[in-house]
């Protein structure tokens, strides 16, 4: 049995029979225009994709340059 990485998951839709969620998780660490931009590149995708959240801070202060991580949630919905 195979088991899905902890970043990608699963879920139904209700009352739907023949699609489901794909849920995944994107962590991306960087330059504020690469992570910002990072977001823009999931929007452009051609899928039925929902953000269902964006975090985006600064970590230059613990790591040293100027560096921003950004944590992405999406929704894909695709067929069972």
């Amino acid at each position: 049995a195979s088991s899905m990485p902890s970043w990608c998951a699963v879920e139904p839709i209700a009352e739907n029979t023949a699609f489901e969620y794909l849920t995944l998780t994107a962590d991306v660490t960087g330059t504020f225009a690469a992570v910002t931009g990072m977001l823009s590149l999931i929007e452009a995708l051609p899928y039925h994709i929902q953000v269902r959240s964006a975090e985006v801070e600064h970590v230059g202060e613990s790591v040293p340059g100027d560096l921003w991580q950004g944590t992405y949630r999406v929704y894909v919905i695709k067929y069972k």
